[in-house]
């Protein structure tokens, strides 16, 4: 089996500039092969080319317009009234340059899986470099910083048939190798990118995309798509179950609710509160009450599971830790017949231990004047 360097990352808003356009940056939907070689590069510190073999995938919530000041100039053009609206002075010459608003297109919530093959003497440079980076690292503009989730050393191996969990590049080429390495794509009718992959310099000091495998067109193929041949996969799965059951998911591992995610936990339980507000089938007694009440709970924490998976991200498994709670147990298993009966005895409890005073609350005691 081969080895791969797997690197798991999220970029919240990001453009990867199409290079044919100029007032309005179209991006494209991933990060082209040149952009991913160049933060590797960056990381490790290389001033020279090193080849490696790439994988691109990941997937987004969509894509959105932003204005953003554009500035624009040729180079040694002298300022002229009128037509210049920004003067830039330089020992004593005026040049002309032009400043104003134009359209950016923003890729949102980018979720991007990239698998690094480099070869065998660059493989752990590469692999520290992303996982302990010497600065924070951009993909696509400066500013589009790069949040690294994971970083791991997977294995991986050729599958007859891989369902694809995200949107992927796939060059036009694979289609034409031999038997052994031929990608079967079961759509033909696919958005095709001639995406950029490595330049060389040219005596003038240019940078120039190589005529030579300097370009690579390569199939967009949406998350769904089947690859019936040619295909690899990893053995990331395993490595994160055998990471689970060691330790236990250390980050959670106690917590049979997300209530680190302030934002899920208050929208799940405002959801139950408004199941069970106004109610139009009362529970006959306080144990079916909260059978409906975490039940409730358990099928919100699925539908936040689905969430996940649809966007092709590690499942949460929030309502499997959830459901694994010896006390939800308890409440859920309607053939635990002490249980019902501790509930619903809990319940003649306190509604005989409540109190009702002239003018207060249910249990609560009416206030003593204290002044004399």
């Amino acid at each position: 089996m081969e080895k791969a360097i797997r690197l798991q990352c999220f970029q919240n808003l990001v453009n990867y500039r199409k290079p044919s356009s100029f007032i309005i940056k179209e991006t494209f939907p991933l990060p082209p092969y040149s952009t991913v070689l160049g933060m590797i590069h960056a990381a490790c510190g290389y001033t020279e080319f090193h080849p490696m073999k790439l994988c691109i995938q990941g997937t987004n919530s969509g894509m959105i317009s932003e204005l953003y000041t554009r500035y624009a100039f040729s180079a040694g053009a002298k300022f002229e009234e009128g037509r210049h609206n920004i003067c830039i002075e330089d020992n004593g010459t005026k040049y002309g340059a032009f400043k104003g608003i134009a359209n950016v297109e923003l890729i949102c919530e980018n979720h991007l899986v990239i698998h690094i093959v480099p070869n065998e003497e660059d493989f752990m440079t590469v692999y520290h470099a992303l996982k302990n980076p010497p600065q924070y690292l951009s993909l696509g503009r400066y500013e589009d910083l790069l949040d690294i989730e994971r970083v791991d050393i997977v294995e991986i191996h050729r599958e007859d048939e891989v369902d694809l969990k995200r949107d992927m590049y796939i060059p036009v080429e694979w289609e034409w190798k031999n038997s052994e390495d031929k990608i079967e794509l079961p759509n033909k009718q696919m958005t095709v990118y001639n995406l950029t992959r490595e330049y060389e310099i040219t005596k003038q000091g240019f940078r120039r995309w190589k005529k030579e495998g300097g370009r690579v067109k390569a199939y967009y193929c949406p998350k769904g798509t089947t690859l019936e041949t040619g295909a690899y996969t990893d053995n990331y799965a395993e490595i994160r179950e055998a990471e689970i059951e060691k330790d236990g998911n250390k980050k959670n591992k106690d917590l049979y609710f997300p209530f680190y995610d302030l934002d899920l936990s208050y929208n799940v339980l405002k959801r139950v509160r408004n199941e069970f507000k106004n109610t139009s089938n009362p529970a006959p007694d306080l144990s079916t009450a909260m059978r409906r009440f975490y039940g409730k709970i358990a099928e919100l924490l699925e539908n936040e599971d689905k969430k996940y998976l649809d966007l092709g991200i590690e499942n949460p498994k929030f309502r499997d830790k959830y459901l694994a709670c010896p006390f939800v147990k308890a409440v859920l298993d309607v053939k635990n017949l002490d249980m019902v009966k501790a509930i619903n005895n809990l319940e003649e409890i306190l509604i005989n231990n409540m109190t009702l005073t002239p003018g207060g609350d249910a249990g609560v005691a009416p206030i003593q004047n204290t002044e004399e």
